[in-house]
């Protein structure tokens, strides 16, 4: 694999080679277009969505709604949101590569998906305000004669006086 610096401009002299260098820097850009590991994990996806299928019966490539509405409410309590939000990207991206137009796009399967995700989010817990005093306690504690400390200080304080939360 080349680097950009030491990558080479491509020339015409010959149509055949320029074709075939062409399609290896193609191959090579698309093999880069997603990360190792995302890739790793798209693969990952792709075979559990498999072999689910192959036990219930059902087509994965093309995937009908009923079945990937079927696979995720299944799947929901052994995997996080962030899996399952994988998950959709490697059903929808071996659809897209394979020509295929993607089930995860129809809107019954995002209803029960955005279903899926707030079952998962359980109830949010309340957190206690911090009060003046504790706010004073931790200015206390901040060393205001350094950059960072000053940085800090003001954080807190714009904070506080602005009512923001932590996010």
């Amino acid at each position: 694999m080349s680097s950009p610096e030491t990558e080479e401009a491509l020339t015409i002299e010959d149509p055949e080679a320029f074709e075939r260098r062409l399609a290896e820097r193609e191959a090579e850009a698309h093999d880069r277009s997603i990360a190792e590991n995302t890739r790793r994990g798209y693969e990952s996806d792709w075979r559990d969505f498999i072999a689910w299928c192959s036990e219930h019966d059902s087509a994965p490539l093309p995937a009908n709604v009923s079945t990937l509405k079927r696979y995720f409410i299944d799947r929901q309590a052994s995997l996080s949101k962030a899996t399952l939000a994988r998950r959709i990207a490697s059903i929808c991206r071996i659809h897209k590569q394979s020509g295929h137009p993607s089930p995860t796009v129809d809107p019954t399967f995002r209803l029960v998906m955005g279903g899926i995700r707030r079952m998962k989010m359980g109830t949010a817990g309340g957190k206690k305000a911090l009060l003046i005093e504790d706010l004073k306690e931790i200015l206390t504690q901040i060393d205001d004669d350094t950059p960072k400390g000053k940085r800090d200080r003001a954080m807190l304080l714009i904070g506080f006086a602005a009512a923001l939360r932590r996010g």
